[in-house]
């Protein structure tokens, strides 16, 4: 015979939704920081250097971060994107006037 206790076994909540929704944002955090340094080391905004020691087997790692790059390649995106902005808003306003007043 088996062995039944007593009382039912409380039952465990299922947490799914919480595991994945953090694996999701923990994956997009990582492509988010691939995609910033692959563009940064695409547009030279990193450096990195090395150096051989000829006294041991080491070599010397060095990382540069050129912020006047970054700055500039900044305030030109913001530049491009505010003339495209512009344009599109022209474009929106120009084709609504065209649709309030069909006999134009």
């Amino acid at each position: 015979m088996e062995n039944k206790p007593s009382q039912p076994q409380p039952q465990r909540p299922v947490v799914v939704g919480v595991y994945r929704r953090s694996h999701v944002l923990r994956t997009l955090i990582i492509l988010i920081v691939i995609a910033v340094v692959g563009i940064g080391v695409y547009r030279q905004w990193f450096t990195v250097t090395t150096h051989d020691r000829d006294d041991d087997q080491k070599v010397d790692i060095k990382l540069t971060v050129d912020k006047a790059k970054i700055e500039q390649d900044t305030k030109t995106a913001v530049k491009k994107t505010e003339e495209e902005a512009s344009k599109l808003s022209a474009k929106v306003k120009d084709e609504a006037s065209k649709i309030r007043e069909p006999g134009k």
